[in-house]
C-alpha cells in the first residue's frame, strides 16, 4: 500500500494489518490451549474443590479463593505446557512471562477493569519482576509496549517468531467507517495507540479448556488462558 506522509512530505510503500471495529473490538492477539498461563494455589487451609467446580468462571474462583491463597505463576509447568510461545516471550524480553502473568492474574481477579493501562498501573504497584529502582512504572510500561508491538505485528504461540516480513504497521476502520492509520515510522504513536486503547479479553472457558481448578503431584493449579483485544 502507497501511503503519503504530509508531516515528512514523503511517500513510502508499506504493508498492513488490518483491524475492524465495525463489529467488536478488533483482536490483536487470539487465544488457544497454547496460550495459557499456569499458577499454583497454595495455602494451609483445605480449599473446597467441590464447591470452586460450581463457579462458572475463572473470575470468579479467582476472587473467591485470592483473599485466602497465594496464587503463584508456575514458570516451569508453563515453560513445558506452551514450548512455542513461552519462546516467543523470552525472545521479547527474558522477563516478559513473568509480565504477562502478572496482568493475566490481575484481569481475571477483577481487582480492576482489564484495560492495559490500569492493569499496568497494578503491575507498577505489585514489581513482580522485584525491581529495586526508581520509577518502575516506566520499566513496566516499556516492556509492556514491546510486548504489544510484537503481538499486533505477527507474533503467535503456534510458530517461532521471527520479525523478518512483519507489516509496517496497521489500519483501524473505525464504527464510521474511516481508516486509521498506525505505523512504525510514528512509533511512539502506534505504541500509545496500543497501549491505551488495548485491554485482556475473557475467551470461551470451555472452547480454550482453561479456568478451572485441577490437582497434580499434590497441588493445586489453575490455568488461565491470554487474550488481547482493542477496548
Amino acid at each position: 500500500m502507497g501511503i503519503i506522509d504530509t508531516k515528512r512530505d514523503q511517500h513510502d510503500n508499506f504493508s498492513f494489518s488490518i483491524k475492524s471495529k465495525l463489529g467488536q473490538p478488533p483482536t490483536i492477539f487470539n487465544a488457544g490451549r497454547r496460550t495459557v498461563f499456569i499458577y499454583r494455589i497454595e495455602s494451609n487451609n483445605n480449599l473446597d474443590i467441590l464447591k470452586l467446580k460450581e463457579l462458572k468462571s475463572a473470575t470468579k474462583i479467582l476472587i473467591t479463593i485470592r483473599g485466602q491463597c497465594q496464587i503463584v505463576f508456575d514458570e516451569l509447568k508453563t515453560r513445558e505446557f506452551t514450548n512455542t510461545f513461552y519462546r516467543n516471550l523470552i525472545l521479547i524480553d527474558d522477563s516478559m512471562p513473568i509480565i504477562v502473568a502478572n496482568l493475566l492474574l490481575n484481569a481475571y481477579s477483577g481487582e480492576n477493569n482489564k484495560s492495559i493501562i490500569k492493569l499496568h498501573e497494578k503491575m507498577t504497584m505489585d514489581n513482580p519482576c522485584g525491581y529495586e529502582l526508581q520509577n518502575v512504572g516506566e520499566i513496566y510500561e516499556r516492556k509492556i509496549k514491546n510486548f504489544l508491538t510484537d503481538i499486533t505485528l505477527g507474533l503467535k504461540a503456534s510458530e517461532d517468531w521471527k520479525k523478518d516480513n512483519t507489516p509496517n504497521g496497521f489500519l483501524v476502520v473505525t464504527k464510521n467507517g474511516e481508516v486509521l492509520s498506525y505505523y512504525l515510522l510514528d512509533r511512539k504513536t502506534f505504541e500509545d495507540c496500543l497501549f491505551t486503547q488495548t485491554k485482556l479479553d475473557v475467551p470461551s472457558r470451555t472452547r480454550h479448556d482453561y479456568g478451572t481448578i485441577y490437582q497434580e503431584e499434590g497441588n493445586y493449579y489453575i490455568k488461565l488462558c491470554l487474550q488481547v483485544r482493542f477496548r
